[in-house]
Protein backbone atom coordinates (compact mmCIF):
# COMPACT_ATOMS: atom_id res chain seq x y z
CA UNK A 1 0.00 0.00 0.00
CA UNK A 2 1.36 3.25 -1.07
CA UNK A 3 1.00 6.75 0.15
CA UNK A 4 -1.79 8.89 -1.27
CA UNK A 5 -0.59 11.70 -3.49
CA UNK A 6 -0.84 15.20 -2.03
CA UNK A 7 -3.84 17.35 -2.91
CA UNK A 8 -2.87 19.59 -5.77
CA UNK A 9 -4.69 22.70 -6.93
CA UNK A 10 -3.43 23.46 -10.44
CA UNK A 11 -4.32 27.18 -10.23
CA UNK A 12 -2.56 27.79 -6.91
CA UNK A 13 1.04 29.02 -6.82
CA UNK A 14 1.25 28.80 -3.02
CA UNK A 15 1.76 25.04 -2.82
CA UNK A 16 4.72 25.07 -5.13
CA UNK A 17 6.59 27.54 -3.00
CA UNK A 18 5.54 26.26 0.42
CA UNK A 19 6.18 22.54 0.46
CA UNK A 20 4.49 20.55 -2.23
CA UNK A 21 4.62 17.32 -0.20
CA UNK A 22 2.32 18.50 2.61
CA UNK A 23 -1.32 17.47 2.10
CA UNK A 24 -3.62 20.46 1.93
CA UNK A 25 -0.77 22.93 1.55
CA UNK A 26 -1.93 23.86 -1.91
CA UNK A 27 -5.48 24.79 -0.95
CA UNK A 28 -5.81 28.53 -1.43
CA UNK A 29 -8.53 28.99 1.17
CA UNK A 30 -6.18 27.87 3.95
CA UNK A 31 -3.84 30.81 3.46
CA UNK A 32 -6.25 33.62 2.65
CA UNK A 33 -8.95 34.65 5.08
CA UNK A 34 -11.98 36.70 4.16
CA UNK A 35 -12.10 40.03 6.09
CA UNK A 36 -15.59 39.20 7.37
CA UNK A 37 -14.28 35.88 8.72
CA UNK A 38 -11.46 37.72 10.49
CA UNK A 39 -13.88 40.16 12.08
CA UNK A 40 -16.13 37.29 13.20
CA UNK A 41 -13.19 35.22 14.49
CA UNK A 42 -11.88 38.06 16.65
CA UNK A 43 -14.88 40.32 17.17
CA UNK A 44 -17.54 37.81 18.17
CA UNK A 45 -15.67 36.35 21.17
CA UNK A 46 -14.67 39.88 22.18
CA UNK A 47 -18.28 41.13 22.06
CA UNK A 48 -19.47 38.05 24.01
CA UNK A 49 -16.85 38.65 26.71
CA UNK A 50 -17.80 42.33 27.03
CA UNK A 51 -21.49 41.39 27.20
CA UNK A 52 -20.80 38.81 29.91
CA UNK A 53 -18.87 41.31 32.01
CA UNK A 54 -21.65 43.90 31.60
CA UNK A 55 -24.32 41.39 32.63
CA UNK A 56 -22.27 40.32 35.66
CA UNK A 57 -21.83 43.95 36.78
CA UNK A 58 -25.54 44.67 36.32
CA UNK A 59 -26.51 41.62 38.37
CA UNK A 60 -24.36 42.85 41.27
CA UNK A 61 -26.35 46.12 41.42
CA UNK A 62 -29.80 44.49 41.13
CA UNK A 63 -30.59 44.17 44.89
CA UNK A 64 -29.76 47.85 45.38
CA UNK A 65 -32.10 48.86 42.57
CA UNK A 66 -34.94 46.81 44.04
CA UNK A 67 -34.45 48.51 47.42
CA UNK A 68 -34.49 51.96 45.79
CA UNK A 69 -37.77 51.36 43.97
CA UNK A 70 -40.74 53.09 45.55
CA UNK A 71 -43.35 50.67 46.77
CA UNK A 72 -46.48 51.46 44.80
CA UNK A 73 -49.88 50.29 45.98
CA UNK A 74 -53.24 50.75 44.31
CA UNK A 75 -55.48 52.58 46.79
CA UNK A 76 -58.21 53.56 44.36
CA UNK A 77 -60.58 50.82 45.53
CA UNK A 78 -59.90 50.95 49.27
CA UNK A 79 -63.12 52.82 50.08
CA UNK A 80 -65.16 50.39 48.01
CA UNK A 81 -63.54 47.40 49.73
CA UNK A 82 -64.23 48.86 53.17
CA UNK A 83 -67.87 49.43 52.26
CA UNK A 84 -68.25 45.90 50.90
CA UNK A 85 -66.56 44.42 53.99
CA UNK A 86 -68.96 46.33 56.23
CA UNK A 87 -71.96 45.06 54.22
CA UNK A 88 -70.69 41.50 54.40
CA UNK A 89 -70.18 41.79 58.15
CA UNK A 90 -73.76 43.05 58.62
CA UNK A 91 -75.06 40.13 56.52
CA UNK A 92 -73.06 37.69 58.65
CA UNK A 93 -74.52 39.09 61.84
CA UNK A 94 -78.07 38.85 60.43
CA UNK A 95 -77.52 35.25 59.34
CA UNK A 96 -76.04 34.36 62.72
CA UNK A 97 -79.04 35.84 64.51
CA UNK A 98 -81.58 34.14 62.24
CA UNK A 99 -79.84 30.77 62.47
CA UNK A 100 -79.61 30.93 66.28
CA UNK A 101 -83.28 31.91 66.44
CA UNK A 102 -84.19 29.04 64.09
CA UNK A 103 -82.13 26.60 66.12
CA UNK A 104 -83.79 27.72 69.36
CA UNK A 105 -87.23 27.45 67.78
CA UNK A 106 -86.44 24.02 66.40
CA UNK A 107 -85.17 22.74 69.74
CA UNK A 108 -88.32 24.06 71.45
CA UNK A 109 -90.48 22.21 68.91
CA UNK A 110 -88.48 19.04 69.46
CA UNK A 111 -89.06 19.26 73.20
CA UNK A 112 -92.80 19.61 72.65
CA UNK A 113 -93.05 16.80 70.11
CA UNK A 114 -91.04 14.32 72.12
CA UNK A 115 -93.16 11.30 72.93
CA UNK A 116 -92.39 8.56 75.27
CA UNK A 117 -92.87 5.17 73.82
CA UNK A 118 -92.94 2.00 75.84
CA UNK A 119 -91.31 -1.05 74.53
CA UNK A 120 -93.42 -4.12 74.64
CA UNK A 121 -91.76 -7.42 74.81
CA UNK A 122 -88.50 -8.77 75.75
Amino acid sequence: MGKAPPIQNPKSKIGKAAGAGVPGANAAHCWVMNPFEMIMAVGFPLVMAIGGIAAWRMSKNEPQREAEKAQWRDTSLDDWRKQKDAEVEIDREKRAQTTTAAIQAGSAEEKQETQRTQRIGG
